[in-house]
């Protein structure tokens, strides 16, 4: 692989198994490596869970980076209840910002709003007829 995404719930049975996952990992590829937390909020972690988080990952697993994607159930439901993507529904949700900073980050684009990039972005799936 050119690059690993490892993604992992943000409450303490998620992270163990995420800490697990990443020591697992090293046995089989050496690719860089992208760490990303969901569902990340107070209550399974107490206050400052993004802190948290991070800094255990960082002391049990050694990541340096971590990717954090906080928990909005109701965007989250509103789109899934219509069908519809975040973008659409809840355009300024916090977990559609953190989306989308992951994505600029994998793929080495800028992020919407940075500055970068000029003019539509078209993100096609794999099995897309459309180039």
């Amino acid at each position: 692989a050119d690059r690993v995404v490892v993604v992992g719930g943000g409450d303490p049975l998620g992270l163990q198994r995420l800490v697990r996952a990443l020591d697992l990992l090293d046995e089989h590829t050496r690719a860089p490596r992208t760490v990303v937390v969901t569902r990340v909020r107070p209550g399974p972690v107490g206050p400052e869970p993004g802190r948290r988080i991070t800094e255990a990952l960082h002391r049990f697993a050694g990541a340096e980076a971590v990717q954090l994607v906080p928990e909005d159930r109701d965007a989250l439901d509103v789109a899934m209840l219509h069908g519809r993507t975040l973008r659409e529904v809840r355009p300024g949700s916090p977990a559609r910002q953190a989306v989308q900073r992951l994505a600029a980050l994998v793929t080495g684009e800028d992020a919407p709003g940075s500055g970068g990039r000029t003019g539509p972005r078209r993100w096609f799936a794999p099995w897309s007829r459309q180039r």
